[in-house]
């Protein structure tokens, strides 16, 4: 079982617990270091242009990292004035992702991966057709309703009150200066799969606009693994709220992500929620791994991720926190994001309709290059020949009648090795 990078009273924020890994001296004074408002304008600048010198730091692959360079102008600018960096300029061509208003499929990512094959029962379809129904089934175009259905459900003008923006159903939401109460959780008797650990006004903020309604009009998908429902519908605000410590038993102030997760001895289950992590990184438009992670699994004995637990570092540079080790407080997050989780309906990839005859999503394609990168996974053989294991189940209930089919259908397939284990 991994174990959090701090247990509870490690760190202290006056008499409360917090997981302050980059505190800063709130007394520090500006107005007393002599410098101008030029200088520091200057300095800032100088501190922008040079933070990115080193273009490995965002441990980013070829393509996702011409994706990130061309959706931020800032990083495009230091690309183009920086020689250093890895990619041409001159050599973008301006690509859409899908979640943008006006991206089309033609003009997108995807349109040079997708592959479809016109079968039999295709009467009345063309391939433009299948590929654009692939897309949005399988690929980013799946991302574009839940992007344009992101709004506020609590919005604040002052950066010390609350924010609060979540998709319909409550699949995604990210905020900031938000507090949950975890004293119902009550871990020593807890069951997995809990809906009830949140009651209500356990999980709020100090909003200057609040959304009731818009919480009531997102509960069409009330499902542990569906949605963050049944947490955010006990949202509520308080005006006197201030995240501090007098309020807070924990504080978070590096960006947080909480995660519900499905099974980890399965790798087909567990992998729907590394990939919808993924997803959930273009909603937010960050990848970086300077960020806490925190598994929200209700069960007393915790989340145990012995065969798969590599791929945390895929997303965080530090170990993941326990739900059950933050028993009974109140924790309180400066910025944290609710991601897509594993099971959503007609999600990717559990619960997925896929047409026949279409293969080469774009996010497959972007995730397992972004896997390899990141786990720096040296690629040995000729990386243009596909690499298929096939694992054979061998339990009393589970058994793959037809593997020897499956089997000679890989051996026939061209630029293909394949292993059955």
């Amino acid at each position: 079982m991994v174990k959090p990078p701090l247990t509870i009273g490690q760190a202290k924020q006056g008499n409360k617990n917090c997981f302050n890994r980059n505190k800063t001296d709130s007394k520090t004074n500006w107005g007393k270091t002599g410098l101008g408002a030029e200088t520091v304008f200057f300095l800032l600048i100088e501190c922008v242009s040079s933070s990115f010198t080193n273009w490995s730091q965002l441990e980013l692959g070829h393509q996702l990292l011409e994706y990130k360079i061309l959706s931020d102008p800032n990083l495009l600018q230091l690309c183009q004035n920086d020689k250093a960096c890895p990619l041409n300029p001159k050599n973008f061509v301006k690509r859409c992702l899908g979640i943008e208003e006006d991206c089309r499929f033609e003009n997108s990512y995807s349109s040079s991966s997708v592959k479809c094959s016109l079968l039999a029962g295709d009467q009345g379809r063309t391939l433009e057709d299948k590929k654009l129904e692939f897309w949005n089934q399988a690929d980013f175009g799946l991302l574009k309703p839940l992007y344009s259905s992101l709004s506020s459900i609590c919005e604040s003008s002052n950066r010390e009150q609350s924010t609060l923006e979540c998709s319909s159903n409550f699949r995604y939401c990210h905020g900031k200066n938000v507090f949950v109460d975890l004293s119902n959780l009550k871990k020593s008797s807890s069951k997995r799969y809990r809906n009830d650990v949140i009651l209500k006004g356990q999980i709020g903020g100090s909003c200057e606009t609040f959304d009731e309604l818009g919480i009531r009009s997102r509960l069409k998908e009330l499902s542990y693994l569906q949605s963050w429902g049944h947490e955010f519908k006990n949202f509520e605000t308080y005006p006197t709220f201030v995240l501090n410590s007098s309020n807070c038993d924990v504080v978070f102030d590096k960006k947080t992500i909480v995660m519900k997760l499905d099974a980890a001895i399965n790798m087909y289950h567990h992998f729907c929620d590394f990939i919808n992590l993924f997803l959930s990184q273009f909603l937010s438009g960050d990848f970086s791994r300077d960020v806490d992670l925190i598994w929200w699994d209700t069960y007393s004995e915790g989340y145990v991720d012995d065969i798969f637990g590599i791929m945390w570092s895929v997303f965080s540079k530090f170990k993941p926190i326990e739900l059950i080790d933050l028993d009974g407080k109140k924790v309180c997050f400066r910025d944290v994001t609710f991601p897509l989780l594993a099971r959503q309906r007609f999600g990717l990839y559990y619960n997925m309709p896929l047409i026949a005859g279409c293969s080469g999503s774009w996010i497959f394609k972007l995730f397992h290059e972004h896997v390899i990168h990141r786990l720096n996974i040296a690629q040995k053989g000729p990386t243009e020949e596909t690499r298929i294991t096939f694992i054979q189940r061998k339990t009393r209930f589970r058994q793959i009648e037809n593997w020897k089919e499956v089997c000679l259908f890989i051996y026939q397939l061209c630029n293909a090795t394949s292993l059955v284990v």
